[in-house]
């Protein structure tokens, strides 16, 4: 079989697993709302710095340089995975996410730092400011969705450290039952 030349990619910090097992707990509670929520595989939970959408194959090692000279400026960081919402509101709410306490700024410099450079390259611009989140589920329909943003609104958890010492060059495949993440290749930071 033969490759397709193009393949749809994205960067972004990855999870460990001890987090992606916090998150299926949380997941787990939320479900009892019987929601239309198509919930994220807790091991796909990632935090997306820049979609790439859809790249030649053979600009990969091209992408991957530039990941690395980005890389140079900055450093190994941990935060806190501390707080949940929705996008874009809590009528309308399409995104369920979880956010991030502590070292909010680095994340936001490191995400611009990839829109300028990546911009030179061709790829494009992000429309919406970067908002650092990890999705955990997407609304489907309205079914009690008022129950569970008002579950969301009191919810509260333990805060669970994140230690970040890499950025991953993701391929992501779209299938029937979600999205499939496969790393491409991983570039550790200083």
């Amino acid at each position: 079989m033969r490759m397709p030349p193009s393949i749809r990619c994205f960067i972004a910090l990855s999870l460990s697993p001890e987090n992606q097992k916090f998150i299926g707990q949380i997941e787990k509670n939320l479900q009892k709302m019987d929601c239309s929520v198509r919930w994220i595989d807790p091991q796909n939970t990632h935090l997306t710095l820049k979609f790439l959408g859809n790249v030649l194959r053979d600009k990969i090692p091209e992408i991957t340089a530039v990941l690395k000279k980005i890389i140079q400026n900055h450093s190994s960081f941990s935060t806190q995975i501390s707080h949940i919402g929705v996008f874009p509101n809590n009528q309308h709410p399409q995104i369920i996410w979880l956010g991030l306490k502590d070292e909010e700024e680095k994340i936001k410099k490191l995400a611009l730092d990839m829109e300028n450079a990546f911009k030179t390259l061709g790829f494009d611009k992000e429309s919406r400011p970067f908002q650092s989140h990890i999705t955990i589920g997407r609304v489907k329909s309205e079914k009690n969705i008022q129950k569970l943003i008002k579950k969301i609104s009191s919810y509260s958890f333990p805060v669970s450290i994140q230690e970040f010492h890499s950025i991953i060059l993701y391929q992501s495949t779209l299938t029937s039952s979600g999205a499939t993440h496969d790393k491409i290749n991983e570039i550790f930071f200083k």
